[in-house]
């Protein structure tokens, strides 16, 4: 993997549920970390399953450290205004060295 092409600044983001006050609960979302990455858009549509995600698709590669995401709906990736929602994270080639999120418009 080429050093160079991770140009792109984005922030890995947590949820954390807190209640609203109204019986129901809202997300506050935190600074997991921020990473340099490799983002490509795929297209304005992403489908599995018999389920089409609407909204532009991204590729973004990261480096791994020991910070990951494991339970993906807890977790957004911010690349300057966008807020993109996590759909699959993946170990590149099984090797840790970079992980490979698809993430879509939220």
């Amino acid at each position: 993997m080429n050093i160079g092409s991770f140009s792109s600044r984005v922030t890995i983001e947590q949820a954390a549920l807190t209640s609203d006050g109204a019986g129901g609960t809202t997300a506050i979302w935190s600074t997991l970390k921020e990473t340099w990455a490799n983002i490509k858009p795929m297209g304005r549509k992403l489908m599995e399953q018999d389920k089409i995600f609407q909204g532009t698709a991204y590729e973004i590669l990261v480096r791994w450290d020991s910070v990951t995401v494991s339970n993906i709906g807890d977790y957004r990736v911010k690349y300057g205004s966008k807020e993109l929602a996590i759909h699959s994270v993946t170990n590149v080639e099984e090797m840790g060295n970079v992980q490979k999120i698809i993430a879509v418009d939220a």
